[in-house]
Formats: C-alpha cells, structure tokens, sequence
C-alpha cells in the first residue's frame, strides 16, 4: 500500500528538487504554496481514514438485502396474482404504483447504508417500470401496434430515477432501452414506407442491412457520448455529476458499433441483401451517423480515436454495401480484423480497459460464429 504523502515528505521532496538546481526559489515557493493547502495534517488524515473505511458497502449485507427485497416482491406479487381478478381497477392502480413506489423509495432509503443494495432495488424499480405499462394497458385495454410508443414511454418515465440515483447500474438499463427504442423505431419507419420493408432474414428488399449500419451508428454516437461524458470532463461544472453514464453508454456502445462488420461479413447475408437501395431507406443510419459526427466535432469531448474510428468502419460498410453489395462481405470481415487489434491498442494507449475486454469478447463472437457457419455450410444449410 502506497504511503499518502505528508507535509513534511513535500517539503523535503520540494528541498531535494532545489538542491539538486531542479527547481528554482521561486518555482519552489510557488508549488509550496499551491500544494501545502491541498494536504491535510497528520492528526485529519488519520481521524478520516477511520470512517473512510467503515463507509466501504458490505457484499454480505447488500445480498441479504437483495435476497429480502426480491422475496417480498415475489410474495407482493403473488398475492396480487391471486387476487388480480377480483380487484377494482383503482385498487390495481394503487398495487402497481405502491410497488414502484416501495421498490424506488426503499431503494433511494438504504442507499446510504447499502449502496449495492439500493442501486440493485432502483433498478429492479426501472425493469418493473416495464411491467407496470403492459399491466396499465391491460387494464385500459390499450394497445399498440408498434413497440416505439412504450419503450419509448418506459425510458422517458425513468429518466427521473436516472437523474436522482446516480447509479452505473440504472445508467446501464436506460443506455439499453435507449438503444431499443431507436432500433425499434428504425425497424417502425422501414416498414412504414411504401412497398413495406421486411427486415427478415431473405427480405425482398434487402434493407436489413441499414438496421445493421444503424445499430453501429447508433454505438459510434453512444460511445462519444460516454466519453463526453467521462474523464475527459470531469473537470468542467455540470458534467462530472453525469459521470456514472459513462461506461454504461461505453459498454452499450461498443456492443453495437461492430454489429455491422459482424453481420455483414458473411457471404450469404452480402449476397442476399443490400445494394441498390433507395435514399429513403437510408435516413435512420444517416440521421444517427450525423448525430455521432456533430458530437465528435463539438469541442470538449474526452477520447475522440476510439469513437471516430467506429464511426469510420461503419461509413466505409455503408459505403460498400451501397455500392459493392457483392463484395461487401470482404469489406466486413476485414473491417473486423483491423477494428478488434485497433480498439485493443487506444484501449492500452488510453488506460481504458472496457474496449480491450469487448474486444475479446467479440473476437470470441465472431470464432464461435464462424465454426457454426462452417458446419452449417458442411451440412448444406444457409444463415441467410
């Protein structure tokens, strides 16, 4: 364990440097000045190093606690279930909203004594937020025809517990239901516009493939955005407090930045789909991609390398599927092979471990992926 350093270890340090004519006079009383008040006395810092480490959450207690909530809701729940039918509608309401309201509050009331305990809660509160729409439109016979209105609805509701809870694990959920309601409403406008788009697999207009190119536009910009973010930030007025988003919005965005590559580096997906596609089609990866370019541009961003690049191999894979839809399966899978050594070498020039990680997660992806294609292949099936 590193020795914290004292008033006394920098004024010798500072003495040693003038001594050794590393220092001037002046330079040595101008970083005594500024250094001296930043340290506190001997008799400070062991009065808080007590406390400091009786604050470190316990992983017993915050299991337990865990372990308590989850059973009492699982008894909530079934006693409910039991008695849903014969509920009036009002007291169906009052269930739902007590429970949010138990799960969020008791959340946010042992967060200061559990920290891993309250944040698992307030996110059990997000997940549940789900479940109280789809119970609320049961009971008003509310239905849509498309996803986008309620994963829209379910990430708007929660934004306030993301504000209020600082916490990396709601963070997480809501960068989650960000990115479904975007691709869900990518998949809405696509089939939405005229002759109906099928985002199947042997689709007969081949458009899939901009779903593909808008979920690596869509990682690119959340990716830039969780570096906004993070560390590069922190020292501005405002934006640090937003800095449990930033690997959340990282870990989600890497996620998504290489599906194209992925998806589009098989042969029998780059020959079924894409090419000659009409403009319309393209406006959700266009729209997402400039979104992710104007906030790389806007000054102030942390790491711009790593975003960038995602944000490169994705309109190069736009490119070629656009205009070399017959070779665009090379384009991808060499697109990976550059991508996965790149992230892993800014992941080490940046100390940033999440990229190298992710890295070799989907290097595993695309080894696992590429034996099955082979024994399909082997056995005459197709992955188209």
């Amino acid at each position: 364990m590193t020795t914290p350093l004292d008033r006394q270890s920098l004024l010798r340090a500072l003495e040693e440097l003038r001594s050794e004519e590393l220092l001037d006079d002046e330079s040595q009383a101008a970083v005594r000045e500024k250094l001296l008040p930043l340290l506190a006395k001997p008799s400070e810092s062991h009065a808080s190093a007590k406390p400091e480490a009786t604050t470190r959450p316990n992983i017993l207690v915050a299991f337990l606690t865990t372990m308590g909530a989850i059973l009492i809701g699982a008894g909530l729940i079934s006693f409910a279930a039991v008695n849903w039918d014969g509920m009036h509608r009002f007291t169906r309401l009052a269930w739902i909203g007590g429970g949010l309201l138990l799960l969020q509050g008791g959340g946010r009331a042992v967060a200061g004594r559990a920290p891993l305990a309250g944040n698992a809660l307030c996110a059990a509160g997000v997940l549940a937020t789900g479940a109280a729409i789809g119970l609320i439109s049961e009971i008003y016979q509310i239905q849509a025809e498309t996803p986008v209105a309620m994963l829209f609805i379910w990430w708007a509701v929660n934004l306030p517990v993301l504000v209020l809870v600082r916490s990396s694990l709601v963070a997480l959920i809501m960068s989650g239901l960000f990115a479904a309601w975007w691709l869900a409403w990518t998949g809405d406008y696509l089939q939405g516009l005229p002759g109906g788009a099928d985002l199947g697999p042997g689709g007969s207009s081949g458009d899939e493939s901009v779903g593909f190119l808008t979920a690596g536009f869509l990682g690119a910009l959340l990716v830039a955005l969780g570096y906004r973010f993070g560390r590069g930030n922190q020292s501005q007025a405002g934006v640090g407090s937003c800095a449990h988003l930033a690997a959340p919005l990282r870990l989600v965005g890497f996620l998504l930045a290489l599906v194209p590559a992925f998806a589009l580096g098989f042969e029998d997906w780059a020959g079924h789909h894409g090419g000659d596609l009409a403009l319309a089609l393209w406006l959700p990866a266009a729209l997402t991609a400039g979104l992710a370019f104007i906030l790389l541009a806007l000054p102030g961003a942390g790491v711009r390398p790593l975003p960038a690049l995602l944000l490169f191999i994705n309109a190069v894979l736009l490119l070629g599927q656009q205009y070399l839809p017959a070779d665009v399966h090379y384009l991808g899978n060499a697109l990976m092979l550059v991508a996965l050594p790149a992230l892993v070498a800014l992941g080490v020039r940046y100390r940033d471990t999440l990229p190298i990680n992710l890295s070799v997660g989907w290097f595993l992806i695309v080894v696992i992926a590429r034996f099955f294609e082979h024994l399909s292949n082997n056995l005459g099936g197709s992955l188209a």
